[in-house]
């Protein structure tokens, strides 16, 4: 959502990635780079009962501070020694787009995203927490990248910070965060699309030349893939989780069924995959998407990367979202659990010369 809003100016103040999930809370600590690669000094997760948030807004801030509190005394690997962090919106409780006006005077700009902002965000603009960036400017117009939160997701956040005693010097849409990361770590100069998948919704992120160009979220994620697979087998969910985690679309004695089961969401997935691709190359100047960088929890299904390349025509893969990180001693977590830290990871490398307050 871009920085707050500035008091004092700090130097080289280190900061650490929060982010807050469905009913789980990651944090990523990363120190200054050895060579090509930061150094991780801590990480951890914890849960929470999910229905302590509400429609993004805390609500239960007991069962949420409980948690943190818990991961940063129990369950953290390393250290994480400062109390400022960067913060994550989810997508699915913010308003993410880039914006295209004409060539304007600087203070007629928020009023112009505010007109645009009306048109698609179903909450009040008075409601709403605004902020922006320039893209790109040419000649024709000027792109801007813009975020809107309900006022009282973002407040509920700052209060529950307040609880923890920590000090908000970021805060921004998860999609910033999870670019940020994959142009780290994959440091490749094509038209990427990124998918973010989640237990419950995806984030679809297609960014070019270092500047986020279009943005979606869907309602797909490992849960969805969890319940059409039980459904179809006729087995529990925790049954259906346990085949998909082992089998998933890899060539098995359970293939066959795996596949027409996970092939509904699996075809409504890719149909809005094609749609964002679409949209993508048909405004920025015919450019073709040259990857798919897949990461988050719901990304871990074997064989989904092979499945992408064969149904998009483009090679597709999961994000090593940490191979330019070094590890310094710390026991990594296993390969399956490490997309879960996308979020946060990105937080982390925020350097703090960036940040004012």
């Amino acid at each position: 959502m871009g920085k707050v809003k500035p008091s004092v100016t700090y130097h080289k103040k280190p900061l650490f990635g929060f982010d807050i999930g469905r009913g789980s809370i990651k944090v990523v600590q990363l120190g200054e780079s050895s060579g090509k690669k930061a150094i991780l000094e801590g990480y951890g997760k914890s849960t929470f009962d999910p229905s302590a948030i509400h429609d993004g807004e805390i609500t239960d801030f007991e069962v949420v501070a409980a948690s943190a509190m818990s991961l940063f005394k129990n369950d953290i690997t390393g250290t994480v020694s400062t109390p400022r962090i960067a913060v994550s919106l989810p997508v699915t409780h913010s308003y993410n787009r880039v914006i295209g006006l004409p060539p304007m005077d600087d203070h007629d700009v928020l009023d112009a995203i505010k007109l645009e902002i009306e048109q698609y965000v179903p909450v009040p603009i008075d409601d709403l927490y605004i902020d922006y960036r320039l893209v790109e400017k040419t000649n024709e117009g000027h792109d801007y990248m813009v975020a809107a939160a309900p006022k009282k997701v973002v407040d509920s956040y700052m209060s529950l910070f307040s609880i923890l005693g920590l000090e908000v010097a970021v805060m921004e849409p998860s999609i910033v965060s999870v670019s940020r990361l994959v142009r780290q770590a994959e440091q490749s100069d094509l038209p990427t699309l990124v998918i973010d998948c989640g237990s419950s919704t995806t984030d679809l992120i297609i960014y070019n030349r270092d500047a986020v160009r279009v943005t979606g979220t869907i309602k797909f994620g490992g849960d969805t893939l969890t319940q059409a697979m039980a459904s179809s087998l006729k087995v529990s969910e925790a049954q259906a989780h346990t085949i998909k985690s082992k089998y998933g679309l890899d060539a098995s004695k359970k293939q066959a069924e795996i596949s027409a089961a996970l092939e509904p969401p699996l075809k409504s997935l890719i149909n809005e995959v094609r749609k964002i691709i679409r949209y993508f190359e048909d405004r920025d100047n015919n450019e073709k998407v040259g990857q798919v960088i897949l990461l988050g929890g719901g990304a871990n299904l074997p064989g989904f990367s092979t499945y992408l390349t064969s149904s998009l025509r483009i090679p597709s893969r999961l994000c090593g979202i940490w191979q330019h990180v070094d590890f310094d001693g710390l026991q990594p977590p296993n390969q399956l659990e490490s997309t879960v830290y996308a979020t946060a990871t990105g937080l982390a490398l925020i350097h703090p010369d960036e940040v004012t307050k």
